[in-house]
């Protein structure tokens, strides 16, 4: 028998479903590539990179005032396609391709934002030494995982413990090996994907859990750029842009639902083109800018979700008495005190596969589930001033 289970119920007032790019302040150092950018806090930071010049300059980026502040400098050598991750409020930057044509480099350094200061830290083995690889953080461990360096394409990963100063090597990430991937983190799980190896472009997609030192492939990802893409998480979605196919750069933008496993094509990026930017999440928005196409950049963007986005629960949040709920037999009941207003299933295409009227004349009211089938459906209640309740159900 089909059950259906109440994944999340989203209930607070919205005025609109739009995503949107809002162009912000440029970056405040020179346009560049293969920069690195990180979190802390409530803060963005951005430096090292390539234009003609390496550099080692490292600013903050602070969303409420849209402004950026250069703060002391990165004390490695002037790098570009280095990694960057942060634990504990702690940012930690290492490898990439420095000045002084050492191609591979293995030396990380830890910045603390309320000192403004870095420190040296342990390195990687030399014989891990990379660059063009990715870096991340999940729960209180740092991570460095593919590239490229003298013996060939990477696809081992580390796991760096801040408690300790030491790595340790992991189980390697499950695809081919590969340099110019993306990584994120939602949830306690790491997620890294595409890429490309000597002219071949990659569209898979992989789930790393720290706890039991496991890969699970997920959905291939659908966009164009496959390439040198930018990358970042908000709640429950992780979000792929731009990127090139190593002869053209994209702007298309696509956001990957943990639950479902689904990629939705967004709104595309607002900036030019380009592959070699940064991505970085700073609170509940998405940051991406800089990066190559036939110019350097030093733009930058600021990436608001649909306002309909819906925040992962385990149980029904009540707000003006509206709920969804299951009954035994195949139906969900709709519980509301709206005196007008139209409730609307959707599949994950966004179709509308279902529509009803809520009213003072059917505050209870159930709907059968059989016409809907299995899977992931989303639904609305909408008033005149716009959506007000929306969610997700899964019909299994």
């Amino acid at each position: 028998m089909k059950s259906i289970t109440l994944l999340f119920i989203l209930l607070l007032p919205f005025t609109s479903r739009s995503q949107t790019w809002t162009q912000k302040a440029n970056f405040g150092g020179s346009a560049r590539r293969s920069a690195v950018a990180i979190a802390i806090g409530d803060k963005g930071y951005t430096g090292t990179g390539y234009n003609g010049n390496f550099y080692k300059d490292w600013w903050e980026y602070d969303p409420a005032a849209d402004t950026w502040t250069q703060k002391a400098d990165f004390i490695g050598t002037e790098r570009f396609s280095a990694v960057g991750f942060t634990v504990n409020n702690i940012g930690y930057v290492g490898t990439g391709y420095d000045v002084n044509n050492n191609f591979n480099t293995s030396d990380f350094y830890s910045y603390d934002p309320s000192a403004n200061s870095w420190v040296p830290i342990a390195s990687l083995p030399p014989a891990a030494a990379r660059r063009y690889a990715v870096g991340l953080a999940v729960s209180t461990k740092g991570y460095v995982g593919t590239g490229v360096n003298d013996y060939g394409y990477l696809k081992d990963f580390w796991q760096y413990d801040p408690d300790t100063d030491t790595w340790t090597q992991k189980t390697d990430f499950p695809g081919d090996a590969r340099y110019e991937c993306i990584s994120f983190t939602i949830k306690g799980r790491g997620y890294i994907g595409i890429g490309a190896y000597s002219g071949t472009l990659y569209h898979d997609f992989y789930e790393y859990n720290p706890e039991t030192d496991m890969w699970t492939q997920k959905s291939d990802y659908p966009g164009s750029g496959q390439d040198a893409a930018f990358s970042f998480a908000i709640k429950d979605t992780g979000y792929i842009g731009g990127g090139s196919d190593q002869q053209n750069s994209f702007s298309d933008f696509w956001g990957w639902d943990e639950f479902s496993d689904t990629w939705i094509q967004k709104a595309d990026f607002g900036g030019a083109p380009r592959a070699f930017g940064v991505g970085v999440t700073i609170g509940a928005k998405g940051y991406a800018g800089l990066g190559e196409q036939a110019n350097y950049y030093n733009d930058w963007w600021e990436y608001c979700p649909d306002t309909s986005a819906i925040p992962t629960g385990n149980s029904p949040v009540y707000q003006k008495d509206f709920f969804v709920s299951e009954i035994p037999g195949q139906s969900i009941l709709i519980h509301h005190l709206f005196s007008s207003a139209t409730f609307s299933i959707y599949d994950l295409n966004g179709r509308k596969i279902f529509s009803t009227a809520l009213n003072e004349s059917n505050h209870e009211l159930l709907i059968s589930a059989k016409i809907f089938g299995e899977g992931i459906f989303l639904y609305e209640a909408r008033e005149e001033t716009g959506i007000s309740e929306a969610g997700k159900l899964l019909l299994q």
